[in-house]
């Protein structure tokens, strides 16, 4: 354990927690590994990437594939979403899948574990994987692989992609399925190939699948309505008191020109 001034309290909390994190993690996965780690807590970014060169801005730790960790202390324990322990459980589930053998697997799938089982992504945004598929905008797989190698925003989109996927694959065909994936990829088998194994299901159908089940019935814009429904009613009752107030002002202007028009006729009529 190495940490930076000041940090020393968040770090003996990772090392307390650390075995016991990394056990639930292996058992979920029916993954053991009992390798030695290094885990650097740091002050903030600039730390970070002296331990992790080329690691995101966004990033709150990283996992190097040498069992090498870096916690940012700036970042974690910042809001609900960068809790320590979640943190920590996500980190513990990358160093597992590390060293699984075999072929890596893509990058959507293996976040998309570490989250599932984390219990919820680093990262936050205010635009829902239901909002992306009524804009037909759902990212494919590989799509979701290179958004982890762009900004914060696109990198939240893949997170809860990946999530989504590894949840949909769990109540769809259970826990047995995604360590039998495991497995076979541990073997050398590619991870398609994998996955049809697991499951008995092409991999190009559960992502067609997973996209529909993604995507709401409604239209994009009834969708929007739908889905933040208080602000929208905030939203039409405004226009209405608009269109009320627009409709009393021509009505007093139309009553107003007719007096204008009743008065300029007696005048008429009397001169």
């Amino acid at each position: 354990m190495v940490y930076a001034p000041g940090t020393r309290a968040m770090a003996e909390r990772i090392a307390d927690e650390f075995s016991r994190r990394r056990a639930l993690a292996g058992t979920w996965l029916g993954i053991r590994n009992h390798r030695p780690v290094t885990i650097h807590v740091v002050a903030d970014y600039d730390g970070m990437v002296q331990q992790a060169p080329g690691a995101p801005e966004w990033a709150t730790a990283v996992c190097r594939r040498d069992d090498v960790m870096v916690f940012r202390f700036d970042r974690v324990d910042r809001s609900l979403n960068d809790r320590l322990l979640l943190v920590l459980s996500h980190e513990v589930t990358h160093q597992l899948l590390t060293h699984l053998g075999g072929l890596p697997l893509p990058r959507w799938f293996e976040e998309g574990l570490c989250v599932h089982h984390a219990g919820v992504a680093y990262l936050e945004l205010d635009t829902t994987l239901p909002r992306l598929g009524a804009a037909r905008r759902l990212p494919t797989m590989e799509q979701a692989n290179g958004y982890f190698l762009s900004d914060g925003r696109r990198a939240a989109i893949a997170y809860r992609f990946g999530h989504a996927a590894v949840q949909r694959m769990e109540r769809e065909y259970g826990l047995e399925a995604i360590r039998h994936l495991l497995t076979r990829v541990s073997e050398g088998v590619p991870f398609e190939s994998a996955f049809y194994d697991a499951t008995s299901v092409n991999l190009g159908e559960f992502e067609r699948d997973l996209h529909r089940e993604l995507t709401p019935f409604l239209p994009y814009f009834l969708y929007i309505i739908a889905s933040d429904l208080g602000s929208s009613l905030f939203a039409f009752g405004g226009l209405l008191v608009f269109f009320a107030y627009l409709r009393q002002r021509f009505r007093r202007k139309r009553e107003l020109d007719a007096m204008d028009r009743a008065a300029a006729g007696y005048d008429s009529v009397n001169s």
